[in-house]
C-alpha cells in the first residue's frame, strides 16, 4: 500500500484487527507504484487509482475525497473568512496531482490565475506535516488526517470537499481462490 494509507489509515485500526483476529499474521509493505504480485510475496494490495492493475483481480473498496485545510495559525494569521480567501492564501500542492488545486478551484468558481504556485511535495505526510506547521493550506484526503481533525491542529475551510476520479482498491493475485 502507499506510505500515507498505510500509517495515518491502516496502522491505527490494526488494534482492533488483531482483537478480532489474534492468530492473522501482517506484515506491511510500501510500494508507490503497481508491481508483479506473481512475483511478491504478497497476499494482498491496497492500490489508488484507476482499476487497472495488470495480472491481478480488484475489488472496489472506497472512494477519495480531499479537503482544504489549515491549522488555527495559518487562518488567524491569513485572517480565513472563507471560500474566495483560498484565492490569495499559499497553497500546498502533491506533486503527483498537480492540477488538484486548479480543478477544486474551478468547481468553486474562484479565480486564481496562478493556481499552481505555492510549495510542492511528494507525499501528503509532508503535506500534513506543513500545513500543521502553518505553511500554507493543503487539500488533503480526509481520511489521512483524522487525527488533526479531532485534535484541533487542522481546520477544515469550507464545508464538504472534492472527490477524485480515483479509488481503492483491494488487490489480489489473479486467479486465486482468496477469501479476501
Amino acid at each position: 500500500t502507499l506510505p500515507a494509507f498505510a500509517s495515518r489509515f491502516m496502522i491505527p485500526r490494526l488494534p482492533a484487527f488483531f482483537e478480532l483476529y489474534p492468530n492473522i499474521e501482517v506484515s506491511l509493505s510500501t510500494r508507490l507504484e503497481p508491481f508483479d504480485m506473481s512475483e511478491g510475496r504478497f497476499d494482498l494490495a491496497v492500490h489508488f487509482g484507476k482499476a487497472d492493475w495488470p495480472g491481478a483481480d480488484l475489488r472496489y473498496l472506497c472512494s477519495e475525497t480531499l479537503i482544504p485545510v489549515a491549522s488555527p495559525a495559518f487562518i488567524e494569521k491569513h485572517g480565513f473568512k472563507g471560500p474566495q480567501d483560498l484565492g490569495a492564501v499559499p497553497l500546498l500542492h502533491l506533486a503527483t496531482r498537480p492540477f488538484a488545486w486548479q480543478e477544486y478551484l474551478e468547481d468553486l468558481e474562484i479565480d486564481r490565475p496562478v493556481a499552481m504556485s505555492g510549495k510542492y511535495f511528494d507525499q501528503f505526510l509532508m503535506i500534513i506535516a506543513a500545513a500543521t506547521a502553518s505553511l500554507g493550506v493543503g487539500l488533503i484526503p480526509d481520511y489521512l488526517i483524522e487525527q488533526e481533525l479531532q485534535s484541533g491542529a487542522l481546520v477544515p475551510l469550507i464545508e464538504g470537499g472534492m472527490t477524485t476520479n480515483n479509488s481503492y482498491y483491494l488487490v489480489t493475485p489473479q486467479n486465486q481462490n482468496n477469501a479476501v
